[in-house]
């Protein structure tokens, strides 16, 4: 496998779908990044991925603030009667600083399902890789 990697400008490790419940917790991105590092992959081609929606009903991230504004700074509410699992504002901020530390980066699935407003998660992203922006 690590003979492949020099023929790869980058791989997407797609840690999140884990399971219905606790979909993509910051355990699972260290575990995946580091399964890839121990294989070969070098830093600079890893790359973790990140959901904007929740599991188990696939609800987009924009509706779960929609429902409540409180859950941009969760990772998990009831949504509609069922507990819902995703990735809130400070998640997202500690896997793009993991993303970057071990990585060279993150992608998202998907842009979509993102918020245009303070509650943005690719804002967040942003304002992680680039804290002294205006």
């Amino acid at each position: 496998l690590a003979e492949t990697f020099p023929l790869m400008d980058f791989v997407n490790i797609m840690a999140y779908d884990a399971s219905d419940t606790d979909h993509s917790p910051y355990t699972y991105a260290e575990s995946s990044i580091q399964y890839w590092l121990q294989r070969g992959l070098p830093p600079e081609k890893t790359v973790l991925g990140v959901p904007f929606y929740a599991r188990p009903n696939w609800v987009p991230y924009r509706k779960l603030v929609e429902a409540d504004p409180h859950a941009a700074n969760l990772d998990i509410i009831e949504y509609f009667g069922q507990n819902v699992y995703y990735n809130g504002l400070v998640t997202m901020e500690q896997k793009t600083q993991l993303a970057m530390k071990q990585g060279s980066g993150v992608m998202i699935w998907t842009l979509a399902y993102d918020t245009s407003d303070n509650t943005s998660l690719l804002t967040a992203i942003y304002n992680t890789v680039y804290p002294n922006s205006p």
